[in-house]
């Protein structure tokens, strides 16, 4: 390997720790929504120069889970309840018609897709493997919407569970206890699908969109820190 080479892995491989370092800090809860992000107490604290770490905010930046402002910094996003509360409105109207249009052009072969998914994710809960699960979990509403054969709603799903999975990563408190009821709720949907009853299938999501957003709200409202990230 080149002395070029050489150094380019190793300035990808600091923005790569750089940047999941940050993102587990505030899945974490040791970094909470509204902190400023220095990039000289992040080198710090990671015992790396401020390039790396610099990155690492441009990507989570990217993702939604931090807001740079010009010539004031980083900063983990802070979102109002208002606008989780109006983002899950859109999500449950979208989602509602998503399964619809699956019913409409519903087949066997997408029966069992989505039954590979609900499967996939009861074998993640057993095995304690919730990154994988949460993984899962998103991939079977987005299935829906994939089956539902309509790419510019897919689209619109697939940039509000963007969204979805930034404000999880702020305030969800990871309780695998929580797990069994939406595993449950996804066979619910299902057997309303398979059933083709357009009607039951829209409730039944409505109802597990509800809950999800209930069980968010609940967690927001009892945020504390762990341990500050960035103390030292």
């Amino acid at each position: 390997m080149s002395d070029k080479a050489f150094e380019e892995y190793n300035r990808e491989n600091a923005e790569r720790i750089a940047y999941q370092r940050i993102k587990d800090a505030i899945r974490n809860k040791s970094i909470l929504p509204g902190r400023k992000l220095s990039e000289a107490a992040l080198g710090k604290v990671l015992g790396m120069s401020r390039t790396p770490v610099r990155a690492a905010l441009k990507q989570l930046e990217f993702q939604g889970y931090v807001k740079i402002i010009p010539n004031k910094g980083a900063y983990v996003i802070e979102p109002s309840i208002q606008e989780i509360d109006n983002t899950y409105v859109v999500r449950t109207a979208m989602e509602q018609l998503s399964v619809a249009l699956l019913i409409q052009n519903l087949t066997e072969q997408k029966i069992e897709e989505l039954e590979e998914c609900i499967e996939s994710e009861q074998n993640a809960y057993e095995s304690n493997d919730y990154d994988e699960y949460d993984m899962i979990n998103r991939k079977y509403h987005m299935k829906i919407a994939e089956l539902s054969e309509n790419c510019v709603l897919y689209k619109y799903i697939k940039e509000l569970l963007n969204k979805v999975d930034a404000y999880i990563l702020l305030y969800d408190r990871n309780d695998p206890e929580v797990s069994p009821a939406s595993i449950k709720d996804h066979r619910m949907i299902l057997e309303c699908v398979r059933a083709k009853d357009v009607k039951a299938a829209q409730q039944c999501m409505a109802e597990h969109i509800q809950h999800a957003k209930a069980r968010l709200i609940l967690d927001i409202k009892s945020q504390s820190p762990i341990k500050d990230f960035l103390s030292f």
